[in-house]
């Protein structure tokens, strides 16, 4: 594509002139991708460009430089940053330099640590420091190649002095928080940063420092009837945006806090103030490259693709974006990170923050309305209703108008308003807060349905032009009136909710929208965790209708209509806040959302899993009388095991949306299709209970055993309201076993160690012997840290798949045995002074427990229709798909896909895998020492 600039007059260090224009012969070709997507209105990028340059010996206003790759032009930076120093003066410009003792540096004539002399003119370096570890340094010989370069280039910079955190920082000292507290003041301070944009940790060393540049392409250059041709490389911002460096964490307010970058790449060399940008392989006049009646106040590139960073403006929501995108190899990390941006738009935009939440002193509102792109991944060293709390890209939605009040606490109890805060953060000694915040809004429940598209009726645009882009995934249902319903996508904080076919889920509106220019509804979703809340995810229900034409297939639509004959539609008549009648319920309430966190814990460095259980009782049933007949006689059938392990039964939309809270109730596992008006029921079979039962009734009885035997009948082994039990026993006969690791390290990482042993059984049924594995949680010291109460929380597989039984039925390895101890089954806060007494269970009591549960279902299976019933009380617990194999062979092709479609559900809807709204822990009310064991079968 063929496309002329506007020129500009040639590099010079003299003053802007307003009169400087391009010659408009200047012709630059763009190399674009061959995509769908809609265009710029005008081109203001770079691109990959190939330029055109002039044979002619008079010099032409844009001119293509042809780089040496074999060592840097510092004369240019130089002249780069004479010319900043001479007409950028407020916004280029070092802070003034306020030396401190223990501000120190490296001197780069003998590359000694020293303290900073009074008019030190330092250069900082920011790199990455990757997992190399280097001495402290006694003599440049100590330091890693990316600091050697970096002595070398600084006074070719016109710095005798060089700043890197981790020489210059003293790592052993408890006081080094204060100086990290200051990233600020030391990178606005400093006269330039250098920046290695080219390296993946600190032995790379600076590119073209001392070895020369590798461009890959290399730049071309080529002459076409009289013309050079010269390819420039990748654009600057797309080069700085794929690097390492631009990954990382602490590396973001390393690059927007500095007043002037030098970036090294293993293309060209980059020099961004905040004023303008300049590139070693395009020579673009300086005095073009800002605006010309006000140089010093903002700066309007004319190639926006030269832009490496975003700089400090005014907008700190973009900021909190950007920095989400970015990687951070310890969680605690998530706020010290970002907490030099937060002190700058502390002294220049009057924002004060509560644990990392902005909050405007003029206007007395907290950013708190995010949400997440993709489900995220906790930090646990963070509340949930915090961005620091979370792993993972965020988006800002509307934040000026809310309609809720939002409130914090004091550490001795008291609430106050944010304009409170405010005052007492300008105070000198400010009230120590609480990790958790108080809301007071409209608030209710509200349904929500996994919806997949591709088995959804095309959605009527009404305009006709391009089917929307909508995501699949779980929608919040918001009837606006008798005929049309308001679908909108939950944004999910995390993936404990994702497989969920339908649920229920507590709410709160932080906006409705009507005082905004986009008219967004945004709605908070929670789900209660004891007396509080914890956050689940976002909705922004856009009211309005969609206005340009453009914004289709760009992003994927929030919200949607259906009306009565079940059409799906981009826009509807949508009546007032008070007139919708998913409104009507809701009242004004104040809950707190919270943070609890029994030691710091630091979690592993692996990909988050999914939230594993926080209980492991079925719910109670509370009542049936308000259940249709067809699912009471199930219910009265399913008591004597009197059923199918897999159930359909006809049950209307209707009906099924009148009684969801009592089947919910009634029945640990159940599906909906209501496409064709079926509830699929699954039940456990007499086998899966009764030897979860014995096993777990064993142990029990050995606990308190135990504890008779060693006079400690403790009152301190009672969790009743606990949140996670202590030990869980995973059951598979009828998935892959391989599955069992998986979740057991599920278990002990969402319950953050709380879970200390599971107990893996995998009941092979065919030639494959039985076995038995234990994983156990570790608490391991955290490296990285000097505070003893970090710790690094681990697994450990401390028996892996050992076969206790044959494929026959005979017992194996009967000497073997597994071990429990008794601080297994609490908080270790709670087992100060108790023995750790060991609990063994040998395999031939394992393999008698189950052999006994086949023995009982056999004997059912041989007495009449009505069956046996057994003696013992045994609590159902919820369970997994059925294998299809245990299904008639007549019905398997009917329940193929629907068993498959109840499997997604399945997993995440127990009560004994995901954390139900409000659930507690478990209670054993008739035992003096209560365990916590849980039950479940894969």
């Amino acid at each position: 594509m063929i496309e002329r600039k506007r020129p500009c007059s040639s590099e010079s260090n003299e003053q802007p002139n307003p009169n400087h224009a391009l010659r408009p012969d200047t012709t630059l070709l763009f190399i674009e991708p061959r995509s769908n997507e809609r265009k710029p209105k005008r081109r203001r990028h770079m691109g990959h460009v190939i330029a055109i340059e002039p044979l002619c010996e008079s010099s032409p206003f844009l001119e293509p430089r042809r780089i040496k790759h074999e060592e840097i032009n510092f004369e240019l930076i130089r002249d780069w940053l004479a010319y900043c120093d001479k007409y950028h003066s407020e916004p280029c410009k070092s802070d003034k330099f306020i030396p401190s003792q223990d501000f120190r540096v490296i001197n780069c004539e003998n590359g000694e640590v020293v303290p900073a002399p009074a008019d030190c003119k330092y250069a900082a370096l920011s790199y990455v420091w990757g997992d190399i570890e280097h001495p402290g340094p006694n003599g440049c010989q100590k330091f890693p190649q990316v600091v050697m370069d970096s002595i070398k280039v600084a006074p070719k910079l016109g710095c005798a002095y060089l700043w890197v955190d981790r020489h210059c920082i003293d790592q052993e000292d408890p006081a080094k928080y204060k100086q990290i507290q200051r990233m600020d003041e030391i990178y606005s301070q400093a006269y330039v940063t250098i920046i290695d944009a080219a390296g993946i940790d600190c032995t790379s060393g600076l590119a073209g420092a001392t070895s020369p540049r590798q461009p890959d392409p290399p730049q071309g250059y080529a002459q076409v009837d009289g013309v050079n041709l010269i390819y420039l490389g990748t654009p600057p911002a797309e080069k700085i945006r794929a690097s390492r460096w631009a990954s990382r964490g602490w590396t973001y307010q390393e690059g927007v806090l500095s007043h002037r970058r030098v970036f090294f790449t293993n293309e060209q060399v980059i020099f961004q103030c905040n004023t303008m940008t300049c590139l070693e392989s395009y020579a673009i006049p300086m005095g073009a490259l800002h605006t010309v009646d006000a140089p010093n106040k903002k700066k309007k590139p004319i190639l926006q693709d030269t832009e490496p960073l975003f700089l400090i403006e005014k907008d700190l929501g973009r900021h909190l974006m950007e920095f989400s995108k970015r990687d951070l190899t310890y969680d605690r990390d998530s706020l010290d990170a970002f907490l030099g941006v937060l002190n700058v738009y502390r002294r220049a935009h009057e924002h004060v923050h509560f644990l990392g939440n902005p909050i405007h002193a003029k206007h007395g509102y907290m950013i708190n309305a995010w949400h997440h792109l993709e489900p995220g991944t906790r930090r646990v060293s963070f509340p949930s209703w915090s961005w620091t709390g979370w792993k993972g890209a965020i988006k800002m939605t509307s934040r000026q108008s809310p309609d809720h009040e939002l409130r914090l606490v004091t550490q001795a109890g008291c609430s106050i308003s944010l304009m409170q805060y405010i005052k007492a953060c300008n105070t000198k000694f400010p009230p120590e807060m609480k990790p958790f915040i108080e809301l007071k809004g409209k608030m209710g429940m509200l349904s929500f349905e996994l919806i997949k598209w591709d088995s959804e009726p095309v959605i009527d645009r009404n305009r006709g032009v391009n089917e929307p882009k909508v995501q699949d995934g779980p929608w919040a249902i918001l009837p606006l009136t008798t005929d049309i319903t308001c679908y909108s996508f939950l944004y999910l904080d995390n993936e404990s909710l994702t497989g969920l076919y339908q649920f229920k889920a507590p709410v709160i509106i932080l906006e409705f929208g009507t005082r905004t220019r986009n008219h967004n509804t945004i709605i908070l979703v929670l789900r209660e965790k004891g007396d509080r809340y914890e956050r689940v995810g976002l909705i922004t229900s856009r009211d309005a209708f969609e206005s340009d034409d453009t914004d289709w297939g760009v992003e994927a639509k929030p919200t949607v209509y259906k009306d009565g004959s079940g059409r799906w539609m981009t826009r509807a008549p949508t009546p007032e806040p008070k007139d919708r009648i998913w409104l009507q319920e809701f009242k004004e309430e104040t809950i707190q959302q919270h943070f609890k966190s029994p030691r710091k814990v630091t979690p592993p460095k692996r990909n988050a899993l999914p939230s594993p259980p926080a209980t492991i009782e079925a719910k109670r049933i509370r009542k049936s009388a308000n259940l249709p007949q067809r699912l009471l006689d199930f219910k009265r059938k399913a008591e004597n095991y009197d059923v199918a392990l897999l159930t359909y039964i006809p049950l209307s939309p209707a009906e099924y949306s009148s009684a969801y809270e009592q089947i919910d109730s009634a029945f640990n596992r159940f599906d909906y299709d209501p496409k064709r008006g079926l509830i699929i029921l699954r039940m456990t079979s007499p086998t899966h209970d009764t030897f979860v039962y014995s096993l777990s009734r064993y142990i029990d009885q050995e606990i308190q055993r135990v504890g008779l035997d060693n006079g400690q009948p403790d009152g301190q082994f009672r969790l009743e309201g606990a949140e996670f039990p202590g030990v869980v026993i995973e059951v598979s006969y009828s998935q892959d076993g391989k599955q069992l690791s998986k979740l057991a390290k599920q278990y002990i990482n969402y319950s953050e160690g709380n879970i200390k042993v599971v107990i893996c059984v995998d009941i092979n049924y065919g030639n494959t012997p039985s076995t038995l594995s234990l994983w156990k949680s570790q608490f391991n010291p955290d490296p990285e840290s000097n505070d003893p109460n970090d710790y690094m929380l681990d697994y450990e597989q401390a028996i892996e798949a050992q076969p206790f039984r044959t494929a026959d039925g005979k017992p194996l390895n009967p000497g073997s045995s597994l071990t429990l101890n008794l601080h297994d089954f609490a908080p270790d806060e709670l087992c100060h002074n108790v023995p750790n007494i060991p609990i063994p269970i040998s395999f031939a009591k394992i393999c008698e427990f189950l052999d006994r549960a086949e023995k009982g279902q056999k004997d059912r299976e041989s007495k009449d229709a009505r069956g046996f019933r057994s003696t013992l009380k045994v609590r159902k617990r919820k369970v997994s798909s059925s294998s299809l194999e245990d299904l008639a062979s007549d019905d398997e092709d009917r329940v193929k896909q629907q068993e498959i479609a109840a499997d997604t559900r399945a997993d995440h809807h127990d009560d004994d895998f995901v954390p139900r709204l409000g659930d507690v822990g478990v209670t054993y009310p008739d035992h003096d020492l209560r365990p916590r064991v849980a039950k479940r079968r894969a």
